[in-house]
Formats: C-alpha cells, structure tokens, sequence
C-alpha cells in the first residue's frame, strides 16, 4: 500500500518555502518509494511571489478540503503533515479519510493580539481589523490580512478544534524546544495527542532538522 502524504504549511509562506517539506519528501524517499507527496498553496501571492494575500482560515480549509478529496486514494493509506498555524486549518478541516496526522509547531493559544505585537512596531505596518492589514515581514515584504481573517480567529477556541480532530485521525505532535513564536506552556491542551519535543526554532532549521525528518519517518513506520 502506497502513502499520500498531504503537506499543509505555515502562516503566509508558499507551499514548500523554507525547505522543510521538501526536505522530509527527499528523506522518506531516500528511505522508501512507497510515498505519494501533495503540495498546495492555501493563500495567494503577487506575480514575483514576495507579498501573500491572507485567506480567512475558513476559505483555507475549503481549499485543503478540496485538494484531499481530489487526490486521496482508498487503495492508500492518506497522512496530513502540517506546520504552525495551519494545524489549526487542518483540525478546522477536521478531514475523513486521513489515518493519520503529524503536527509540527501547532499553536495552542490563539492570542490575536500577541500576533499583532510582533508586527506592529515594524516600519510600515498598518492593523485595520475593519478592512485590510498590512503586516511588514522580517524580509521587507508584505502580508495584506483580510478582516474576515481576524474575526475567524476570535470565534475559534484551538483547544476545542483539536479536541474534536482526535475522534477521526491518530495525531501526534512534535514541539520545537527553542521555539521563538510559539509557547509550549498548553501543553495539557493536547494531553490525549502523541507528543514529543526536539531541540529547534520554529521551522527546525539547521541540525534539528535532521532530527525532525527521522523522527517523522519513525512516526510513519
């Protein structure tokens, strides 16, 4: 039996930036040729792909809805590996079918002014939670947030989302220790969850990135 594997990435990024994803496909490979890999952009970018257009998270899982029903397999087995924020697309989502799940850095706080704070002092930031915010990145570009977007995220309780994901897919999580955007302090919000935690930031960049990527495999087998 082959694997789908459903990549689901974070916040504003393109669907394989940062190489996270691109660098478990290329591991898993190297161990095995049974897997199927699906990639999917769940916001919009401008023509250079620099400045992303920010999906309510309710448009977005209609999007990961669509492209899992379109490519999963009942001859297959059918995995979703999702990072940061878009655990919370993915539990929203609350997909049939998936046996199972892998969480990378999933928040367990939905505290929208934190995420405002950590934009708000940067040179061209403008919050407009009636219209359109425009949210300065570290890299100089753009992130333009809807205000559906806002009130989507004040009606969700994330404790709730996972509580219900886990009657449908076996979960497990992986927390980064030295994770610099999400606190690890809820961690009894997932009690029933597999969990681990492994040295890293929040996209497990440099060493700990080898370390994910073999943990993910031993996950998967």
């Amino acid at each position: 039996m082959k694997k789908n594997i459903f990549f689901v990435h974070g916040f504003w990024v393109r669907k394989d930036a940062r190489g996270m994803f691109t660098d478990i496909e290329s591991y898993l490979l190297e161990q095995s040729e049974e897997y199927n890999f699906f990639y999917t952009d769940l916001n919009d970018f401008c023509e250079d792909g620099k400045d992303t257009f920010l999906k309510p998270l309710s448009e977005q899982a209609e999007i990961l809805g669509r492209v899992i029903k379109d490519n999963m397999s009942n001859l297959n087995e059918n995995i979703i590996i999702a990072h940061s924020q878009w655990c919370i697309v993915t539990a929203l989502l609350k997909p049939d079918n998936i046996s199972k799940i892998v969480f990378l850095a999933p928040p367990t706080n939905n505290d929208i002014d934190k995420t405002i704070k950590n934009f708000e002092t940067r040179p061209g930031t403008d919050i407009n939670k009636q219209g359109v915010s425009i949210l300065m990145r570290s890299d100089g570009n753009k992130t333009f947030v809807p205000a559906k977007y806002w009130k989507e995220r004040q009606q969700y309780h994330y404790e709730n989302l996972y509580r219900d994901l886990k009657d449908t897919s076996r979960v497990s999580v992986i927390f980064a220790a030295q994770d610099e955007l999400i606190k690890n302090d809820a961690l009894e919000s997932i009690k029933w969850y597999e969990i681990q935690t492994i040295d890293g930031n929040h996209n497990f960049d440099g060493e700990s990135r080898k370390t994910l990527v073999k943990y993910i495999w031993k996950l998967l087998n």
